[in-house]
C-alpha cells in the first residue's frame, strides 16, 4: 500500500515524446475566388438592357420629332 501512496507522477522527457521544432512556417491561407463567370453574365445583362433602354428612347425621340407614333 505505502507504495502507491509514494508515486510520483511526472511528464515524460524521452526523445520521442517531445513535440518536434517547427522549421518553417506554413503558407498564409489564400482568399477564394469570386465567381466571376456569374458576376459578368450581370454586368453583361445590365449593359444590354441599358443599350436597349437608350435605343426605345432614341427610337421614341426621332418618332417625336417627325410626327409619326409608335
Amino acid at each position: 500500500m505505502d507504495n502507491v501512496v509514494d508515486a510520483v507522477f511526472s511528464t515524460p522527457e524521452g526523445k520521442k515524446y517531445l513535440v518536434p521544432e517547427v522549421t518553417t512556417c506554413p503558407p498564409a491561407p489564400i482568399k477564394q475566388a469570386l465567381k466571376t463567370q456569374r458576376s459578368s453574365v450581370n454586368v453583361l445583362a445590365k449593359k444590354f438592357k441599358e443599350a436597349l433602354a437608350n435605343e426605345d428612347d432614341e427610337v421614341s425621340t426621332a418618332n417625336q420629332k417627325t410626327g409619326q407614333s409608335t
